[in-house]
């Protein structure tokens, strides 16, 4: 069974750029991160990633995990982490807290949306 950490609706063009989970704490070195889309319309794309920072540092300081850049989602299931590949993939580096930072797009429209939920990631060590 999963658990929900945060669920939202989203439009397209909503926010300045991104819009982001609030942040939580890591519970380990890595993790595979996981993001359900319950249902997206055709006209829209969702970028996401997750951020990590220590609880001293600035949000602009944080650091987006997933590289080269944000991974893009057009159809509904359950999407992992993967870091550029096509595998689920540990995403490595965990500082103390992280956060998924989403976005719908440009061209705001209140026909096109994702209705998503954020699950808990799948935490492991990695022996330091």
């Amino acid at each position: 069974m999963t658990q929900e950490t945060y669920g939202e609706t989203l439009y397209k063009g909503i926010g300045s750029g991104y819009v982001y989970t609030p942040w939580m704490p890591c519970r380990g070195d890595k993790a595979v991160f996981v993001l359900e889309i319950l249902k997206i319309t055709s006209g829209l794309t969702l970028a996401w990633n997750i951020e990590t920072k220590n609880k001293e540092q600035a949000d602009a300081d944080a650091v987006a995990l997933m590289t080269p850049s944000d991974q893009s989602e057009t159809s509904p299931g359950t999407k992992y982490s993967m870091d550029g590949g096509a595998n689920p993939t540990e995403l490595e580096n965990c500082l103390e807290l992280y956060r998924f930072r989403i976005s719908t797009g440009s061209g705001f429209s209140t026909s096109e949306f994702v209705n998503l939920r954020v699950l808990q990631p799948a935490w492991s060590l990695d022996g330091r």
